[in-house]
Parts: C-alpha cells; structure tokens; sequence
C-alpha cells in the first residue's frame, strides 16, 4: 500500500507543515484568549461587586464591635452614652452601605444581620432604661451576658456574609 506522503513533493510537505504548525498556533492563541477573557470577567466580578461588598460586610463589623464597646462604656460610666450615639450612626450607616451593595443571592444573609441586629437593639433599650434608672447591676449583667451574646451574634451574622461571598 503506497503512503500518502510518497506522492507529495517536498514543497507540498513543508506548506502542509507549515500549515499545520499555523493552525496549532491559532489553536493555541484561541485558547489563550479565551482563557484571558474568563480572568478579566472574573477579575471585574471581584473589583466591581465581590470587594465593595467584602469591605462594606468588613466596615460594619468594625462598627458593631465599636458600637458593643461604646455601650459597655456608657454601662459603666453613665455620662459615656452621648460617645455611644455616634458608634451606633456609624453602624447604621455602615448596615445601610452594606445593603445597597447586596444582591439578591446575599438576601438571607441581610436578613440574619437584620435579625441580630433587631436583637441588639432589643437589648440596648433595656440596657438604657436600667442605666436611666441607676440600676447599674441590672444593666451590667445585660452588657456582660445578653447584650455580649447579642452583639457576638451580630458579627457572626456580618462574618458569615463575608464568607458567603469568598465561596
């Protein structure tokens, strides 16, 4: 059985391998884009949705911890509460930060927060009126035992959005 390649002249040879070398090297630039194209789309998710919402889950979590240290302050020292109110905006401001960068994908997770932080307020408002009331015990075993549970949730609640979003 006679090859192929016997007929061929050594022209028609080299353009075929030529050829072949062209087409593997288009191959391998298709790819290549293609590959490229998949990073920049997931590069661009990252910086334009993942990260503001990271920063912004990150941003209130620190607030929150503000906010739970400013309230044990003004258990403690009652005047401290006037340095309370501005941790508690800055929380708030934060929480409202954090919802406009959330999607739909990350709604049951605002709503965690939301819970936790429903509970945290629950806990201030009796917290406050024993402190109004000089019931100073009643209050610090509010801040040390539900108030600190209460604000423990709340940053568990804000962490595991976080992690939501790095899966």
């Amino acid at each position: 059985m006679p090859r192929i390649s016997a007929h061929l002249t050594v022209r028609r040879k080299l353009y075929l391998s030529f050829g072949c070398v062209v087409a593997l090297l288009v191959a391998v630039v298709a790819v290549a884009f293609f590959a490229m194209t998949s990073l920049d789309s997931a590069h661009r998710k990252v910086s334009n949705r993942v990260l503001p919402q990271v920063v912004a889950a990150d941003t209130a979590r620190s607030a929150a911890s503000d906010m739970h240290f400013s309230q044990t302050r003004y258990v403690l020292v009652p005047s401290a509460y006037k340095d309370y109110l501005p941790d508690r905006a800055t929380f708030v401001a934060d929480l409202a930060a954090l919802r406009k960068s959330t999607t739909p994908d990350e709604a049951r997770y605002v709503k965690a927060i939301d819970a936790a932080y429903a509970k945290v307020r629950a806990i201030d408002a009796e917290m406050h009126a024993d402190v109004l009331a000089g019931n100073v015990a009643a209050a610090t075993t509010l801040v040390t035992g539900a108030g600190n549970d209460a604000s423990d949730g709340l940053v568990a609640a804000l962490t595991a959005y976080q992690q939501h979003l790095s899966a």
